[in-house]
């Protein structure tokens, strides 16, 4: 149940970034809501992809953390990247990368920040001790860089500007 949670939680994530991250910019989203479908079903196959890969493996320690390298960092890198890439907006692979990382980081705290409320005051246990806190935020962050790595390079390079272009006008 709480990874369809979470998977619902990644597919409002893409909206916010859709409809937000360009206002940072001084920038409108292009809307499209057929895009944006798209984009949404990427996440949510990519996220089932995840959980069944997750769940196939017995140890649960290591199956927890290709969950949050994967589930939480990289593909909370990829709803970045779909959100930039349908809004159009046009970032540079630096700009991309760093915001990226941030926004990602955000994301894995708000999980770990749930998930602290829920054991504590739903009595839903997710882990023992404190120490899987601090492993869950180090594995996403490990995705986050993996995910940073992979898709920036999809970022387009600005175009140069020609001479005439930035010749002062007499």
């Amino acid at each position: 149940m709480y990874h369809l949670v979470i998977i619902a939680g990644l597919s409002f994530a893409y909206v916010a970034f859709f409809l937000y991250v360009p206002m940072f910019f001084q920038k409108k989203p292009a809307l499209s809501a057929r895009v944006s479908l798209f984009s949404v079903l990427w996440i949510v196959l990519a996220s089932v992809a995840v959980d069944i890969v997750s769940f196939q493996i017995p140890d649960e320690q290591i199956a927890n953390r290709v969950m949050h390298i994967f589930g939480g960092g990289v593909i909370s890198f990829l709803v970045f990247f779909l959100a930039v890439k349908d809004a159009k907006l046009k970032l540079g692979r630096s700009q991309f990368f760093i915001l990226g990382f941030l926004l990602v980081a955000t994301l894995g705290v708000f999980n770990e920040i749930i998930e602290f409320f829920l054991q504590q005051y739903a009595h839903v246990v997710f882990s023992d001790t404190v120490t899987d806190t601090w492993l869950d935020l180090t594995s996403n962050t490990i995705g986050a860089l993996l995910g940073g790595a992979v898709l920036t390079p999809f970022i387009p390079r600005p175009r140069k500007r020609t001479a005439r272009a930035t010749a002062p006008r007499s």
